[in-house]
């Protein structure tokens, strides 16, 4: 069991979305693919845990598209579902609605203020017992 005194591996990522578009579809229906230090992270994993946005990741805004984006992202980063869960929409909130809409990014995403401010939250949540970091991951 993770204790309050594990934390992520790291704090800084690089997170990049781009958008495909598949043959003989217009722009408006673009497929948003999300990567965080290289590796794709797909939908499927985060929906299991919350169906916010059925339709896949969006980012730029503060609706559904962008809570599926930064909960897959936090399942990805704390390895915990109850963590992920506990910070996910406050994650959305201070960095995924800044991304631009719409629009293909790469960023570094520095999770030190973040992790000073939830913190408490997040290490109640490891030591909660709930861990359930053992499904596949996407």
């Amino acid at each position: 069991m993770i204790t309050t005194n594990s934390k992520p591996d790291k704090i800084t990522f690089v997170v990049t979305g781009v958008m495909a578009i598949a043959a003989g579809s217009k722009p408006c229906c673009a497929l948003e693919r999300l990567f965080v230090d290289g590796v794709e992270l797909t939908p499927e994993r985060s929906l299991k845990v919350r169906n916010h946005s059925p339709n896949g990741f969006a980012w730029g805004y503060n609706g559904s598209g962008a809570a599926q984006t930064a909960l897959a992202i936090c399942l990805h980063i704390f390895q915990n579902v109850t963590a992920a869960e506990t910070v996910y929409q406050d994650f959305k909130r201070n960095f995924v609605s800044k991304w631009p809409l719409a629009k293909p990014f790469n960023v570094q995403v520095d999770l030190t203020n973040f992790l000073l401010d939830y913190w408490p939250a997040i290490a109640e949540a490891y030591d909660s017992g709930h861990n359930q970091d053992d499904q596949d991951e996407t």
